[in-house]
């Protein structure tokens, strides 16, 4: 006795489904290395307004991150920050000074996520309490370091031109990086799509198979 139109039709849907399941399955790995971390909490607050001074920047994260380079910067263009920023878990603190100027904080942080990518994240709170002196009293007053480069000789327009070339030997870095990490992915993305390509082509192929067998139970019914 040969199976019917109903035993077929099953037979088509499971065979649909597993293939469902095998390009989903296909797709999930590519996906997975592609993600990044995610800004979960922080303290203070992205727009949050302070009449205190903060002595801690927190930022908690949903993964363990690498935490790299953290800046606080004021409406001054003062850099609030002192020493590098500590990473505890899923969390990353970031020591602060008083701020020198009243208004926005700019807070921006550099670090590695778990897939192993550089990213950056920013968020800023609003000050409104009192501020401390922006000079640093450690530091050689303006005119004691302008003699001193009159006296080493030392061009300002000089170091300037090699500060400008580092920046852009850093940018290039950055874009060969960039370009790297997207020419390392192009081979997984070509996989994906040619399993995708190949699961489809068996689905065709069974779809055909269960098609012939059902016209050819039809016909023996019939006679």
């Amino acid at each position: 006795m040969t199976p019917g139109p109903a035993v077929h039709g099953r037979n088509r849907s499971r065979i649909l489904a597993l293939l469902a399941l095998l390009a989903a399955a296909t797709l999930l790995p590519a996906t997975t290395a592609q993600s990044h971390a995610v800004l979960v909490a922080s303290d203070p607050e992205d727009g949050a307004v302070l009449d205190e001074p903060p002595e801690v920047v927190t930022l908690e994260f949903n993964e363990v991150v690498e935490p790299q380079r953290m800046e606080v910067v004021g409406p001054d263009g003062h850099d609030l920050a002192t020493g590098d920023p500590t990473g505890d878990g899923e969390a990353v603190e970031q020591a602060v000074d008083q701020p020198t100027d009243t208004g926005e904080h700019v807070v921006t942080l550099t670090f590695v996520a778990a897939d192993g990518h550089s990213q950056e994240i920013a968020l800023a709170f609003d000050y409104t309490g009192p501020t401390a002196a922006a000079d640093d009293p450690d530091e050689p007053a303006a005119e004691e370091t302008e003699e001193a480069a009159g006296e080493d000789g030392d061009d300002p327009a000089e170091d300037a031109g090699e500060t400008d070339e580092a920046e852009v030997a850093d940018e290039v870095a950055a874009d060969d990086a960039e370009e790297g990490a997207a020419g390392g992915a192009l081979p997984v993305i070509l996989a994906v799509l040619g399993s995708a390509v190949a699961l489809v082509a068996l689905g065709v192929v069974a779809m055909r198979r269960l098609n012939r067998a059902g016209v050819a139970g039809d016909a023996d019914s019939e006679a």
